[in-house]
């Protein structure tokens, strides 16, 4: 499993007809997501770090240059101490989205997040990230603010793996008090009859997937789960006649 990427993302919001009909034609280029089941299928459940005052997130929606935030992904709710479990930071620069995850099982990634003690048995790659996690989470004072989970669908290239198409369904959020293990994630972040795709490139699409992108008049949109989640929750203090779309805009 890759612990560094280094790409560009970009979303679309589609509706699950234009799923199928894109499906069809991305399978004469790629294959199911072997880390999933046999159709590229997997539970994503991140539980996202802030301050009390959501300075991580405020900053990014404002659109910097340079951003960052910690995460904890799993896939599926964790099981037991040997269940494995992603952290993860992940930043932005210059539009390059840059990750850097440290794969543990679920009882060294707890030790390591109470305690701050490294494990003993990692490679020094795992041991150079988890030395930048723990610097940022000791100066940003920051805790457990968003559980976001959602139904994702994965899809690799067959000629470069770097290359990935992602379908996102049913993305959901939990603010009150979440972790990864047990929380219910009950608030929408979209509407139920659209999914999120996410387009994963080190450089340019290819060119069969550029020319399906402009055929159909598909386009990108600028688009945070978390950054949508937070604007949702912000509903509950506004006025009842106040709306906020699918985008976060008020």
């Amino acid at each position: 499993m890759l612990t560094v990427f280094k790409r560009y993302e970009k979303k679309f919001l589609i509706r699950p007809e234009d799923v199928d009909y894109i499906t069809r034609i991305l399978m004469l280029y790629m294959i199911p997501d072997p880390n999933g089941k046999k159709d590229g299928r997997y539970q994503v459940r991140n539980l996202y770090y802030d301050t009390p005052h959501s300075d991580v997130i405020r900053s990014s929606l404002k659109r910097p240059y340079y951003k960052e935030k910690f995460r904890i992904r799993s896939y599926g709710i964790p099981q037991n101490a040997d269940s494995e479990i992603m952290l993860e930071m992940k930043k932005k620069f210059d539009g390059m989205v840059l990750k850097r995850r440290a794969s543990l099982p679920l009882g060294q990634a707890q030790e390591f997040m109470r305690t701050r003690k490294y494990p003993d048995a990692v490679n020094s790659h795992t041991m150079q990230i988890l030395h930048e996690i723990d610097y940022y989470l000791s100066h940003a004072s920051v805790s457990p603010a968003y559980l976001i989970t959602y139904e994702r669908t994965a899809f690799c290239n067959k000629a470069d793996n770097r290359f990935r198409i992602t379908f996102d369904r049913n993305l959901r959020y939990c603010n009150k008090n979440p972790d990864i293990f047990t929380s219910i994630a009950q608030n929408e972040i979209i509407p139920h009859d659209m999914v999120l795709m996410e387009v994963k490139f080190s450089d340019f699409y290819p060119f069969w997937f550029a020319d399906l992108m402009s055929d159909e008049k598909f386009y990108p949109h600028s688009f945070s789960k978390f950054g949508v989640a937070y604007k949702k929750s912000l509903r509950e203090t506004l006025p009842n006649d106040w709306q906020i779309d699918v985008f976060g805009r008020l």
